[in-house]
C-alpha cells in the first residue's frame, strides 16, 4: 500500500459507512437506462475482453450444487430434501 497506513478503527468506520449505502429498484432502473446505448471505445472493449478471459460461464455440476446446498443448510439450520435441488 502506498501512502498513509489506516488504523483498524478507521478501517471499521469506512466499512460501516460504505454499508449504509443502499440503492432502490427505481434508482437501479434509472442508472440502467442512462447506460443503455453507450458506445464503448475499442480500448475499453479490449480491457473488458482481457478481464473476462479464462472465466467460466458454465453452470455448476450436480455434485457441486449438492455440496453448496449441504453447506448452506448447515449454516442456516435448514433441513431440505436433496431431491428438491435436482435439475
Amino acid at each position: 500500500m502506498v501512502g498513509k497506513k489506516l488504523s483498524e478503527e478507521h478501517k471499521r468506520k469506512i466499512s460501516k459507512s460504505a454499508k449504509k449505502v443502499t440503492h432502490t429498484l427505481e434508482w437501479n432502473k434509472k442508472i440502467s437506462e442512462a447506460n443503455k446505448g453507450k458506445k464503448l471505445s475499442e480500448k475499453h472493449k479490449e480491457k473488458l475482453s482481457k478481464a473476462h478471459r479464462g472465466k467460466s460461464s458454465q453452470k455448476n455440476s450436480e455434485e457441486n450444487l449438492a455440496k453448496f446446498t449441504k453447506a448452506k443448510n448447515l449454516i442456516f439450520g435448514k433441513v431440505v430434501s436433496p431431491l428438491n435441488h435436482i435439475r
